[in-house]
């Protein structure tokens, strides 16, 4: 499979928000537990199921009235017993890196995902690996960063505007080369370029950032 085909590469952070508890073994893109997956093993079991729908591996057959409707039939009881969206398998591990700020070492911390639904062990659990349940369990409920103009960037008394398109051709130049396939195939704009794309191709939104941000003014 060529590079272009991959889906690690172009969109890989929308599609690491959509599928995460989508996937089926949670090592490519998205993750296998929480997210947007539905437990559909536990509602099959729960009565007055949506359409009699599970076990379902693909938990994206649910829409949104049918997790709601779904989600009415459930007390807390039950959903203190059950999570309402995918578990995962309680063999499944989840690793932390921590940082000693006395030792100034970090060390790796690898537990399995069932000492999180454990009464006793749950909030230590939630606690110790908070920023990788966050990346990977917990869904994202508002667009990414660039993905909406910011109205702060666009003064209400100046028609200058501060957004501006990378993939423009003020910012990239309708003739400048750009990188050749297989590498790249078309000139959008990809996330790190600022960093990852060497200068001479990049230059136009360094430009812009000085201008933008009146960094070329000299020091009083």
């Amino acid at each position: 499979m060529s590079a272009r085909k991959q889906p690690a590469g172009h969109k890989s952070w929308q599609f690491q928000e959509q599928l995460k508890g989508r996937t089926i073994t949670g090592k490519i893109l998205g993750s296998n537990y929480g997210g947007w997956g539905f437990n559909i093993l536990r509602f099959k079991k729960s009565p007055g199921s949506v359409s009699g729908k599970g076990p379902i591996l693909t938990s994206s057959l649910l829409s949104p009235d049918e997790a709601t409707a779904l989600s009415a039939l459930l007390s807390n009881a039950d959903l203190q017993a059950e999570p309402f969206f995918r578990p995962g398998g309680f063999w499944n591990k989840v690793g932390t890196w921590k940082y000693d700020p006395v030792a100034k070492t970090n060390s790796w911390s690898n537990e399995r995902l069932n000492r999180l639904y454990d009464p006793a062990t749950g909030s230590t659990f939630a606690s110790d690996h908070r920023d990788t349940l966050l990346a990977r369990m917990i869904p994202a409920m508002s667009p990414p960063a660039g993905r909406i103009p910011v109205p702060k960037l666009k003064p209400v008394t100046s028609t200058q505007e501060h957004n501006f398109d990378m993939s423009s051709v003020t910012i990239r130049g309708s003739t400048e080369p750009w990188l050749s396939p297989p590498i790249r195939n078309d000139k959008k704009w990809r996330h790190s370029d600022l960093r990852e794309v060497a200068y001479p191709y990049v230059r136009g939104l360094y430009s812009q950032i000085v201008q933008e941000g009146s960094l070329d003014q000299s020091i009083p």
